[in-house]
């Protein structure tokens, strides 16, 4: 075996007997999987002991793989590092409340957007609503949307130009409202050939829809005739054909401006509350010395986490590897996010990143490339965490929550795998933690690539190889004392105190 794991040293001697031991059986069970659901496949895995690191398996583990949505597990655990599990986005309004006369506002407000991923139109509503409540009826002055906090970059590098119209490539700003998408329902037709009747599927805030799509057979959807989406200032076009089997159905499409949506939600929102505003609405950022006056705070990011893992949402992936950029290396970029992720990791897990290549934060860049093995490191230093159990509780649950509620449902393995999904055109991935029949925990990292077969097929392969390796009698071994992985209080590369980081500064 190749991998070398310097946190095993003390368990080298011992090892060795112990693999070739552990090997028979599993490695027939894998092979015999491998050509029943994944022949022609190049497959890598590898699972762990994550008390002592010590390899037990491994399959073309250190080969390079497109890790699809495993790449989130690097993302949340800077992200949990670096800020804390009770961190917080900040949404909010600046204005002198003290020049508030008589029910008029004579100055500027400001409306501060710093790229929370869970703000929603209802949110900014709210706000207005508050600003109402403090007496304001109207605005002598302009409103001036600050949302500079983030880079204007809205998509990564290796994103697919046919992705941009769809939620999964949601635009990745500062102004993040209901995550920058819009569902829009297909209903069924009655014959084929019959144009399809698409209706907005959310009550608000309102799109334009304009559409031209035919029921087809689904042969004809795959081999002759597509739907093609196209979103340009927010007004939508959806053209082309569906197969009518798949209707009725609810598609997720992105907006392509934020700005516009903040705008036009803002002048609604004020109309609604009677607040006259007497100057425009445009886009500057706010001076540092007018003060807050509303605030909306999301949730820390302990709950926010669960979107990333569990849900795999792209966007609130995204959103944190540009804060991590703002708030760790001064920039809200993905280029200086990906690079304080690694720098991040580095310091607290000495994982070599001249070894992977990551291009963006949520997995959806074609440019990543990691080995199974470095995600194992990253599982086995993520186990011995102060943090571990919030990152575990983030992540999906076999036949309970998130991605993987609908699988692995048997009585015998609800519950048994813990773990992060990923899918793309010919890959699947699946990573995390297992509980064994012995009662022992397990580490895992399973990523597939270049496969012709179906998804269905990757999902059958993925979920029965959990059983196997649920029910194999793995080796049980006793804890060692886990490395110090006790972060500094202050990161002397950072712009701000570990101990201080509970929202994004200005």
């Amino acid at each position: 075996m190749k991998i070398n794991n310097t946190l095993t040293g003390l368990l080298l001697g011992f090892c060795t007997t112990l693999y070739a031991n552990v090997n028979t059986g599993f490695d027939q069970e894998f092979n015999k999987l491998v050509k029943q659901y994944l022949p022609n496949t190049a497959i890598g895995l590898i699972v762990q002991d994550p008390k002592t690191g010590m390899v037990l398996f491994e399959h073309h583990a250190e080969d390079n793989f497109y890790p699809a949505s495993n790449t989130k597990l690097f993302t949340a655990a800077a992200a949990l590092k670096f800020f804390g599990p009770n961190f917080q986005y900040q949404t909010s309004i600046n204005a002198p409340l003290e020049k508030i006369k008589e029910g008029t506002l004579e100055d500027n407000v400001y409306v501060i957007f710093r790229g929370d991923p869970s703000f929603s139109s209802t949110d900014l509503a709210n706000l207005v609503k508050q600003l109402k409540a403090k007496g304001v009826n109207k605005i002598k002055g302009n409103i001036i949307i600050d949302d500079f906090a983030f880079d204007d970059v809205p998509y990564a590098p290796g994103w697919t130009w046919d992705s941009i119209p769809y939620a999964y490539s949601a635009p990745v700003t500062s102004i993040i409202i209901n995550t920058n998408k819009v569902r829009v329902k297909l209903n069924k037709a009655e014959n084929l050939n019959d144009k399809v009747k698409i209706e907005q599927a959310d009550e608000a805030p309102l799109f334009s829809l304009n559409t031209n799509v035919s029921a087809v057979t689904l042969d004809e959807s795959e081999h002759s005739c597509q739907l093609h989406a196209r979103v340009k200032n927010n007004e939508i076009s959806l053209n082309g054909c569906w197969p009518i089997d798949k209707t009725p159905t609810v598609l997720e499409l992105a907006i392509d401006n934020p700005r516009l949506l903040a705008k036009n939600l803002l002048k609604s929102n004020l109309q609604e509350n009677q607040i006259e505003l007497t100057g425009d609405i445009s886009f500057n950022k706010a001076p540092k010395n007018v003060p807050v006056l509303l605030t909306k705070r999301s949730a820390p990011l302990k709950v926010l986490l669960k979107q990333v893992l569990a849900e795999s949402n792209n966007i609130y992936t995204e959103s944190l590897t540009k804060a991590l950029g703002l708030a760790f290396l001064g920039q809200g970029s993905f280029q200086v996010g990906i690079h304080a992720i690694e720098e991040i990791l580095t310091k607290d897990t000495k994982i070599d990143f001249t070894q992977i290549n990551l291009s963006d934060g949520s997995g959806q860049s074609r440019y990543n490339l990691v080995s199974p093995y470095l995600v194992g490191q990253l599982l086995y230093h993520m186990y011995q965490d102060p943090q571990f159990s919030v990152y575990y509780n983030a992540l999906s649950t076999a036949g309970k929550n998130g991605s993987l509620a609908d699988r692995m449902k048997s009585k015998e393995m609800v519950g048994k795998v813990v773990a992060k999904t990923g899918s793309a055109l010919g890959t699947s991935a699946l990573s995390g933690y297992f509980t064994a029949n012995n009662g022992d925990q397990y580490l895992f990292s399973m990523l597939i690539n270049q496969s012709l077969n179906d998804n269905s097929a990757r999902k059958s392969f993925e979920d029965k190889l959990c059983q196997v390796m649920v029910t194999h009698p793995w080796p049980q071994t006793k804890a060692l004392p886990a490395p110090s992985q006790t972060p500094t209080a202050v990161n002397t590369k950072s712009k701000v105190p570990l101990s201080k980081v509970t929202a994004i500064p200005l």
